[in-house]
């Protein structure tokens, strides 16, 4: 997926790149929301490989089995966790109550440590769009 926008910031080497909505983002039921919630634009955060300067209009991209394997981190990962947890305590004899309480834990475990794993420097680095090139 590729976007273009405009440098705001640079730290390091990362850039802080303000994107404007999509027109795909017209046909949302969520448009109006995020609208009002942006201000009708985003701010990404993006490695800066092309050596941009703030005022530049550059165009960052991540890849669609990125954004699927994130996704499937996030919500799939932890979903996963409280059904097999829960599933497991009811199989080998656990009470309903106990099985609930078992799932429960497993998806907030899972949460956690995608958090703790999150926090580790570079861990997630490829989930992190980059500034492929800046635009004339």
């Amino acid at each position: 997926m590729k976007e273009t926008g405009r440098v705001i910031e640079i730290n390091g080497n990362m850039a802080k790149v303000e994107v404007a909505q999509k027109e795909v983002c017209r046909e949302c039921p969520s448009e109006s929301f995020c609208r009002t919630a942006t201000g009708g634009s985003r701010q990404i955060e993006a490695i800066n490989r092309a050596g941009a300067k703030p005022g530049d209009t550059v165009e960052i991209e991540i890849g669609s089995g990125v954004i699927f394997a994130g996704a499937f981190l996030i919500y799939i990962v932890p979903v996963a966790a409280l059904l097999v947890a829960g599933g497991l305590t009811q199989w080998f004899g656990g009470s309903q109550n106990l099985a609930i309480a078992v799932g429960i834990s497993a998806l907030g475990f899972s949460f956690f440590l995608i958090w703790v794993l999150g926090r580790k420097p570079g861990y997630f680095r490829k989930f992190i769009p980059v500034v492929k090139e800046v635009v004339k």
